[in-house]
């Protein structure tokens, strides 16, 4: 307490108030990219699922045919060039497997 009676905050608790504000901060941070990663993730799940659909579509139009390269869905998809890269690696394209008929993701890979 201020002997002049002036009325106001502490140094100390200047800096508790602080403390308490970045542990809240970095709490926030922290649930914000682990939301994030977890957005793409799902992201790049549906772009899969969405070209899987695709290929169905593909083969049926080509009497069962399987595709030679992940290109050749681009007629069946409305936005390609976002629908082949994974939202959590932009660099990463989406390819096709022809041994097991899925769509991957070497980012995501198990």
């Amino acid at each position: 307490m201020n002997l002049r009676g002036e009325s106001g905050f502490s140094l100390a608790e200047l800096a508790g108030v602080v403390a308490i504000i970045g542990i809240l901060v970095s709490i926030a941070v922290a649930s914000y990219t682990f939301t994030t990663s977890r957005a793409h993730s799902v992201a790049c799940e549906s772009n899969r699922r969405t070209l899987d659909g695709a290929v169905q579509l593909y083969r049926a139009d080509n009497s069962g045919r399987a595709i030679d390269d992940i290109t050749d869905l681009e007629p069946y998809i409305e936005n390609p060039v976002s629908a082949f890269r994974c939202p959590a690696a932009p660099t990463v394209s989406l390819s096709y497997n022809a041994t097991t008929g899925q769509i991957e993701c070497a980012y995501h890979a198990e």
